[in-house]
């Protein structure tokens, strides 16, 4: 495990306090598990959690946690809320006392269309200034709005799908701009919600447009000596225009498994199953890569 890149990588909570993810069949953690979790996660260097208000009771399982481990001193929380003009403060300082933080390190807008109201905006401009926040930034999940973000000077951080078969910001110039920006840039659906670790035929039927993408991708993973979840996270970390991956591990030894992938990173092989994955999976489905437009029946 290399540690020097141990700072590009963030647990992400959501299935601390909700049933999480497409190939999740265990449904949300107890609450023993979730504190082997996340001490395996600051054991092992990861400091940065990923969480939200929404999360079911996440935010709380963090405080718990954060408040009776020793090591947890460096822990630092990015949480999102719904937000509207009138609540922005409250709900930041909901989330201090969940997880018992005298600051966040980030808040970010969980739906981007707010960006784009100056109220709420100035709201969380506010509470960046109070030193209630320390980064707000914003969840994105269109093109469009990873753009306009990196270009407004209102945020410092942005969080943005990607994987292996979703490419749609790589034929735009975010990466670019976020850069020149100075923006944070924290890449989740790094396994698209497990479905990429997903026999086919355990694929739900909505998702049966996967089929020949799955199959492709073990080809080339395989290929090239790597097992599918390795090749997924190395995918992502190995863009330099992203600073933190956010990881979903559900338990201990997935995220350990996940930490050993990192070993493999800098391996010829590896290099070449990237550049071939680069190339690859140009043109899935936008229904098939976008969690919010599956048909849960």
């Amino acid at each position: 495990m290399s540690e020097t890149l141990l700072p590009k990588l963030a647990l992400g909570t959501a299935g601390l306090g909700l049933d999480y993810g497409i190939a999740n069949r265990a449904g949300k953690l107890a609450r023993e598990d979730a504190f082997s979790l996340l001490d395996c996660a600051v054991r092992s260097g990861i400091r940065v959690f990923d969480t939200a208000s929404g999360y079911g009771d996440a935010e709380e399982i963090l405080g718990e946690f954060a408040a009776s481990d020793a090591q947890t001193d460096e822990i630092s929380i990015v949480t999102k809320i719904s937000a509207n003009t009138t609540s922005v403060k409250e709900e930041i300082l909901g989330s201090l006392r969940r997880t018992r933080q005298k600051t966040l390190n980030g808040c970010l807008l969980h739906n981007p269309a707010h960006m784009h109201d100056e109220h709420i905006v100035s709201a969380l401009k506010k509470c960046r200034e109070e030193g209630l926040v320390e980064n707000i930034g914003v969840s994105i999940y269109e093109p469009e709005d990873a753009l306009f973000a990196a270009r407004s000077d209102a945020f410092q951080y942005i969080q943005i799908p990607y994987n292996v078969f979703d490419k749609r910001l790589l034929n735009t110039p975010f990466f670019a701009v976020a850069k020149e920006q100075g923006k944070t840039v924290f890449a989740r659906s790094v396994f698209l919600q497990g479905a990429l670790l997903m026999e086919a035929v355990a694929l739900p039927e909505h998702l049966r447009g996967l089929e020949p993408f799955l199959k492709e991708f073990q080809e080339i993973s395989a290929r090239h000596g790597l097992s599918r979840m390795e090749a997924a996270l190395l995918y992502s970390c190995a863009n330099p225009g992203i600073q933190y991956v956010v990881l979903g591990a559900l338990s201990v030894r997935e995220l350990q498994e996940n930490l050993a992938a990192l070993a493999k990173i800098g391996n010829p092989e590896t290099r070449e199953c990237m550049e071939e994955l680069r190339a690859s999976f140009m043109a899935v489905p936008k229904e098939l890569i976008m969690p919010t437009l599956w048909e849960k029946n």
